[in-house]
C-alpha cells in the first residue's frame, strides 16, 4: 500500500500561528495588574471606593509565575452598595484562584457552568449573602459582581494569576504593571524566585530597598510602603541556566512526588523535498460549513502552486471517512480540486477516529 504524505489544514494553521508569535519586548503595552472595583446601580452622591490595602505575592518556579493579589477595598459611604470588580489580563495569563471574604473568613470560588452560576448568584443576593461570580468578557478581561459592600466598611478579595514567562535570549522576563489613580493606603510586594542559580536582574524602579537577596535555595525581594503611588512597571530578568541545561523542580506530597521540567530545545531545520503525491483530509461535518472555507481553499491553492505537478488524494470525512478521490495537479493549477471542494455537502459530526 502506497503511503501518502498528509497535508492537513489544521496542522498548517498551527504552523502559521507559531510563526506569528510576537517577539517579546520589555515594557510592552500591558494592562495594569491592579484590579478596579466600581460602584454599580444607584451611584447618586456616592463617593468612589478606594483600595485600603494591596498585598502582592509573586512566586516563580522555573518559567511559571503565579501572582496573587490580596486586596481590601473601603466603602466610605454610609449605605450598603454593590460593586463590579474588573481585572484585565495580559496574553497568556489565566486565573487560578478567586476568593471573597465572607463573615470575616475567605471563601474560595469554584468553577461551574455559566447558567448555573447566574442562578446561584441571584439566589444568594436575595438572601443578602456575599456571592461571587467571575465571568470572562470581551478580550482577555474578567469581571465579577460583588455584593454587599458594607457601609463605611471593607471588602477583601483575593485573586491569583498564572502565566508562562516569555524568554528573551536565555533569560526569562517578568513584568508587573502597577498603575492606579489614587494613593494606596498600605502596599506590599514580595517576589520569590525558586531554585534560581543566579540573582534576578531588576529593571530600574523607585521601590526603596527592593533588591533580590538569596534565602536558602531561592532569591527573595520585598517592599512595604504606606501611601503608595502606583505609577510604574516592576520588571526583572531571570538569567538562564548554564549551557541551557534543563531545570527540574520536584515536590513531595504524601507518598507522591510531583515534578516539573523546563527543557529548552533548539529547533532543527532541514530542507524538505517536494512530494510527488499528497493526501488532503477535509472535514465535511455540519460544523465545518461555518469555517472560513474560502480562506482554507486559498491556502490549499497557494500550497499546491508551489509543488508544480503532484497527485492529490482527497479524503472527505465526518463520522466516517468517505471514498478517496484522486486529482492530478499540473503546473500548480488546483482548479479542479477547489471546484470539487465547493460542492461537498457538510453534514454529521466530526470523528477524528474515522481517519486511518
Amino acid at each position: 500500500m502506497t503511503r501518502l504524505p498528509i497535508f492537513c489544514l489544521l496542522a498548517a494553521s498551527l504552523v502559521f500561528s507559531c510563526a506569528q508569535v510576537k517577539k517579546a519586548h520589555r515594557y510592552p503595552s500591558l494592562p495594569t495588574a491592579i484590579p478596579v472595583l466600581r460602584i454599580t446601580g444607584d451611584t447618586t452622591a456616592a463617593a468612589a471606593l478606594k483600595i485600603s490595602s494591596l498585598s502582592i505575592d509573586v512566586t516563580i518556579a522555573a518559567n511559571i509565575a503565579t501572582t496573587t493579589f490580596d486586596i481590601s477595598f473601603y466603602n466610605p459611604n454610609n449605605r450598603v452598595l454593590e460593586g463590579e470588580f474588573d481585572f484585565p489580563l495580559a496574553d497568556g495569563q489565566r486565573i487560578t484562584r478567586y476568593a471573597l471574604e465572607v463573615n470575616g473568613a475567605l471563601r474560595e470560588g469554584v468553577v461551574v457552568e455559566k447558567a448555573k452560576a447566574r442562578v446561584a448568584f441571584e439566589n444568594t443576593v436575595r438572601r443578602t449573602v456575599d456571592p461571587g461570580l467571575v465571568e470572562k468578557t470581551k478580550g482577555n478581561n474578567f469581571r465579577t459582581r460583588i455584593y454587599p459592600l458594607p457601609a463605611a466598611g471593607y471588602k477583601r478579595v483575593v485573586i491569583a494569576i498564572e502565566q508562562t514567562l516569555e524568554q528573551q535570549s536565555k533569560d526569562l522576563l517578568y513584568q508587573l504593571p502597577l498603575y492606579a489613580q489614587e494613593l494606596i493606603d498600605s502596599f506590599s510586594l514580595k517576589t520569590t524566585v525558586l531554585k534560581s542559580t543566579e540573582q534576578p536582574q531588576l529593571e530600574p524602579n523607585t521601590l526603596a530597598n527592593f533588591q533580590f537577596r538569596q534565602w536558602k535555595k531561592a532569591f527573595v525581594a520585598e517592599h512595604h510602603q504606606r501611601q503608595f503611588r502606583a505609577d510604574q512597571t516592576i520588571a526583572f530578568a531571570i538569567p538562564g541556566t548554564r549551557d541551557n541545561e534543563d531545570l527540574v523542580l520536584t515536590e513531595n506530597a504524601g507518598s507522591d512526588t510531583w515534578f516539573y521540567v523546563n527543557s529548552r530545545v533548539e529547533p532543527q531545520f532541514s530542507k524538505k523535498n517536494k512530494p510527488a503525491s499528497i493526501g488532503v483530509f477535509w472535514d465535511v461535518s455540519a460544523s465545518g460549513d461555518k469555517r472560513d472555507l474560502a480562506k482554507e481553499m486559498a491556502l490549499l491553492q497557494q500550497y499546491l502552486s508551489g509543488l508544480g505537478d503532484v497527485a492529490v488524494s482527497l479524503i472527505p470525512f465526518h463520522i466516517s471517512a468517505q471514498p478517496k478521490e484522486d486529482f492530478s495537479i499540473r503546473s500548480g493549477d488546483a482548479g479542479s480540486l477547489v471546484s470539487r471542494l465547493k460542492t461537498v455537502v457538510y453534514d454529521g459530526g466530526t470523528q477524528l477516529g474515522a481517519i486511518d
